[in-house]
């Protein structure tokens, strides 16, 4: 099994630090932010890649985020992927210490707990390569649509190998395929003819000593350097990706994985999606997003598990004074706090909640999806109510704020007068409101929200607060993506994408408006 790991390990990747009830952390919050502790257990992640060479390895999960290894799995560290990579495919690669994302043209490293952009601006398509070769001086990625090379430990990559469909190396050599010819590359990328095959190569491999060529067809071996080939007896058609491990050859196509032994058999590795071979074991990623590994063919696998105790993304939060409620997106639950997040009840599991508000000790939930689980939820000490949505309202005792056709409107008196602080947003006003609370001076509001894709999870995105009783308001800049807000009874509660709940004090109290109240209007129903 891998080693445990605390959260610890990942926001030290992140470069945060300060202490709270879940240990040393830090987030660049303003003074006393801290984490809020959720009882449950998340449950395993399904795993979506795995890249595997030498002692590192990268695993990507359906919770956004990424594992990183460098020493096989003995340890590891963590880091979220960039929202806006997670709908379209990224492929997720490591080399040594090096971990990168690419998709289409794009490509990202991860430096400094960051994931930055290392390549060119996007250009049109030059090849279909895709994957990682390290070789002698260099460092090759294909994306999918373009191939790009780092040489000598650069820090950036720059455009090579026009249409290459396939690339590989022995750690001396590099071989390129385009259609059906494969060549030498130098270390100029310059390309040399080696030999033509009957149709199109689409992988390119070294295993057991010998050059591998795979077409649609069939696939073919060569013991010169790709000067003469032979066929693989008894290979499968429509491979996808193959390489070598203690001796055996792999295979991988659409419907699975076989291995070939020294001895020409061919067997079969049940269920097993993509396997990669480190130095002491063969990586598995299996149907159903799980993995594991051997460290021979032929033995047990060893089921492998990541440590993600602390690694909850919120789905919904409401709180009131002391009162807490938060709904997990996994697993699916809701939890409720009568302390500010010290101790817990479970109230709803099983139960899909993705909007919940609190007006003192009445709670309303919505869910997008419906179920009857939702008439099973009982949550202690609160009158609660399941609605389809939510009103476009919250109140904290008497005051209200209102974020309904386009306006921005604020109560002290539970909606008999209103005032419109739309304007005091400025050029800001032109964008519409998707969330707002009040609490004393402040007000906390939300821009349009939109879906984290897996997650199936909503993200807020630009957050603007005011601390001057809605005169102004300024961007309210977070290290983390906000799923829902709140106000409590010393401070804004946080729910997150991956880091639970956060809670952040208000600030410093401001004084009473010294100019003209803001116009009011007539209550909108």
């Amino acid at each position: 099994m891998f080693s445990r790991v605390s959260m610890l390990g990942w926001l030290t990747l992140l470069g945060v630090g300060a202490s709270s009830a879940l240990g040393a952390l830090q987030l660049p919050l303003p003074g006393g932010a801290e984490f809020v502790p959720v009882p449950a257990l998340p449950a395993q992640p399904q795993i979506f890649d795995l890249d595997a060479r030498g002692s590192c390895a990268v695993i990507w999960t359906d919770l956004g985020f990424s594992a990183l290894t460098t020493d096989e799995g003995q340890t590891f560290r963590f880091a979220p992927v960039p929202l806006e990579f997670l709908q379209w495919g990224p492929r997720f690669y490591c080399a040594d210490n090096r971990f990168f994302i690419a998709r289409g043209a794009d490509l990202l490293e991860l430096l400094g707990g960051d994931w930055r952009p290392v390549g060119p601006p996007p250009g049109p398509p030059s090849a279909t390569f895709r994957g990682l070769v390290r070789a002698p001086g260099v460092l090759y990625v294909g994306t999918g649509t373009r191939v790009l090379a780092a040489h000598d430990g650069a820090p950036t990559f720059t455009p090579v190998l026009a249409g290459v469909d396939a690339l590989v190396t022995d750690g001396q050599a590099v071989f390129a395929a385009k259609n059906k010819e494969v060549y030498r590359v130098a270390a100029d990328e310059k390309l040399s003819l080696v030999s033509k095959l009957t149709s199109a190569v689409s992988v390119l491999a070294f295993a057991d000593a010998a050059l591998l060529a795979a077409t649609a067809e069939r696939l073919f071996r060569s013991e010169d350097g790709g000067k003469s080939w032979t066929p693989v007896p008894g290979a499968p058609p429509g491979i996808i990706e193959t390489s070598g491990f203690a001796g055996s050859l792999i295979v991988t196509t659409a419907s699975g994985t076989r291995t070939r032994s020294a001895n020409g058999t061919w067997a079969t590795l049940d269920k097993v999606y993509r396997a990669r071979p480190g130095v002491k074991r063969l990586w598995m990623h299996y149907n159903g997003g799980f993995f594991g590994h051997v460290a021979q063919l032929g033995d047990a696998v060893v089921a492998d598990s990541l440590p993600v105790e602390q690694m909850h993304t919120v789905r919904a939060l409401a709180a009131n004074g002391k009162r807490l409620v938060v709904s997990l997106y996994r697993p699916a639950s809701v939890h409720v706090s009568a302390d500010s997040g010290k101790t817990w009840q479970s109230a709803c599991p099983d139960t899909r909640i993705d909007h919940a508000v609190l007006d003192g000790n009445r709670l309303q939930l919505a869910a997008f999806r419906s179920s009857t689980d939702v008439k099973k939820c009982g949550t202690p000490g609160l009158k609660t109510r399941f609605v389809p949505t939510l009103p476009e309202e919250t109140c904290n005792g008497d005051l209200c704020v209102r974020f309904a056709h386009g306006a921005l409107l604020r109560s002290r008196d539970r909606g008999k007068i209103w005032e419109d602080l739309t304007a005091n947003l400025g050029h800001k006003a032109n964008v519409g409101v998707a969330a707002a609370a009040a609490s004393g001076h402040e007000i906390i509001i939300a821009r349009t929200a939109a879906v984290i894709f897996p997650l199936d999870v909503q993200e807020y995105s630009t957050l603007l607060r005011s601390i001057d009783d809605g005169r102004t308001f300024a961007p309210l800049a977070l290290p983390f993506k906000v799923t829902a807000f709140a106000p409590g009874d010393s401070g804004w509660f946080f729910g997150t994408h991956l880091y639970g709940v956060v809670r952040v004090p208000y600030a410093v109290a401001s004084p009473a408006p010294s100019v003209s109240p803001a116009p009011s209007v007539s209550p909108r129903h």
